[in-house]
């Protein structure tokens, strides 16, 4: 699937969802997304998911970071189960989300 299909796709669900690069750069961001955590696409594009969202888990332990474990997974080709954790909101609220993550081969 090409990256702009991906785009598109993501585009149309009534679900928040966001792609990253392997560098966790914000590379796409819809308008369930910007609706859901306050933040508008321009805020949230070629930012890391780490820095705009800032992820804690349930006891407290920061979940979002440069080498963060969903990351690890992605690049280790590992499954990456779905989790919960509290995120900063663009009104600095924090909000409890479930984070489903779906890892993308490319080619080279």
């Amino acid at each position: 699937m090409l990256e702009a299909e991906l785009f598109a796709l993501l585009e149309r669900t009534s679900d928040a969802a966001f792609c990253v690069t392997e560098q966790g750069e914000i590379q796409s961001w819809n308008k369930a997304a910007e609706k859901l955590f306050g933040y508008s696409r321009s805020q949230a594009l070629n930012k890391t998911c780490y820095q705009l969202l800032e992820g804690v888990g349930p006891l407290g332990t920061r979940v979002c970071h440069q080498h963060c474990s969903v990351a690890e997974c992605a690049g280790n080709h590992s499954e990456i189960p779905n989790f919960d954790m509290s995120v900063k909101t663009s009104s600095s609220e924090r909000l409890w989300i479930n984070m489903k993550t779906h890892a993308l081969e490319t080619a080279c």
